[in-house]
């Protein structure tokens, strides 16, 4: 059976994105590099190295939810991509970008248990 991803999670995840953007590191990830990275199911590793300074324990590969987690950001619509700035506001910024596409997880409680 497939684990289905915690809201704690979602959350985690967001917390984490902020203390990121708090401390300077609104720029570390591009839109492209978001997208290359969910598609390829790396992402929990880039954010340990483009985020250090964040704890993405949680996510890790001893947790269950770091595959869950990409695996709902890869079912995210692919309308969101190229309409970012239409659909969410943001235009510039990777890391804001993956942030939103927590808060959009967290908007359909189908995403998480």
């Amino acid at each position: 059976m497939k684990t289905k991803l915690r809201l704690s999670t979602l959350s985690y995840a967001a917390f984490n994105l902020t203390a990121a953007i708090d401390e300077g590191h609104i720029h570390k990830i591009t839109f492209e590099e978001l997208y290359r990275e969910i598609e390829n199911g790396s992402l929990i590793n880039f954010l340990k190295e483009r985020l250090n300074d964040c704890d993405w324990s949680l996510l890790g590969p001893e947790s269950d939810q770091g595959p869950a987690f990409v695996e709902a950001l890869q079912r995210l619509p692919n309308v969101l991509r190229g309409n970012e700035r239409r659909k969410l506001g943001i235009q510039y910024s990777g890391v804001c970008l993956l942030l939103s596409f927590c808060i959009e997880l967290m908007q359909h409680p189908d995403n998480y248990q």
